[in-house]
């Protein structure tokens, strides 16, 4: 009886895994409205929702201007649907280009508690999560 059972299971996982795979990506969400930090007239951009996005970069005196355009990115995802963004980063590399900071984020109009922040050991334990 277990085996049928997760026979079952399986075949309704794959079943859901095939659906979700064959969705359409979500629409890009509506622009924000404008704030005192971008010009009027500029349109805010943001990546398209429901996908995993990597920013990055090798260099500690870039680290300042890629937060930025990650929290750029952070804003436009969250809606009524998504209350929270994960925040990957290995650990030794928080150390060395910094960490997100509460009032950092409430600055650009998020509120960190929207922000999940993990820090993981090696590159392989942060693909893993």
């Amino acid at each position: 009886m277990e085996h049928q059972t997760k026979t079952a299971l399986l075949a309704r996982l794959r079943g859901d895994i095939a659906r979700l795979e064959k969705r359409p990506l979500a629409p890009l969400p509506a622009p924000l409205p404008a704030v005192a930090a971008r010009p009027a007239g500029v349109p805010f951009l943001s990546s398209p929702a429901g996908v995993l996005h990597e920013v990055w970069t090798d260099h500690f005196s870039q680290s300042a201007g890629v937060f930025g355009f990650a929290l750029g990115q952070i804003r436009g995802l969250l809606d009524a649907t998504r209350h929270a963004v994960i925040w990957l980063q290995i650990a030794h590399e928080g150390q060395e280009y910094g960490l997100p900071h509460g009032a950092g984020i409430a600055g650009f109009g998020l509120d960190p508690a929207h922000l999940i922040i993990g820090r993981t050991r090696s590159i392989a334990d942060l693909l893993w999560a």
